[in-house]
């Protein structure tokens, strides 16, 4: 069976933002302000990072290209509620 974190990383591959970057396993997408989708933070895994960095390098992505920061964060639909 596919894991959730898989079948993310496989739609986010099908439809991008016109820009990009990374931060470990998360996924940074910019797209022109147009979708929520196209323009959060994909977060799949560690940044790699402390996260008071990671919020920091995030936000100045997110900066750099005149969008507000968001983040895309999967669970599973069966997930507890307090999650």
């Amino acid at each position: 069976m596919i894991s959730l974190v898989d079948l993310e990383r496989i739609a986010a591959r099908g439809w991008r933002g016109t820009s990009s970057g990374t931060l470990g396993d998360w996924l940074l997408r910019a797209g022109g302000g147009f979708t929520g989708r196209a323009n959060s933070a994909l977060v799949l895994g560690t940044p790699g990072v402390e996260l008071a960095a990671a919020m920091e390098r995030v936000e100045a992505f997110y900066a750099d290209h005149d969008l507000p920061t968001m983040f895309q964060i999967p669970y599973a639909v069966d997930a507890p509620d307090d999650v």
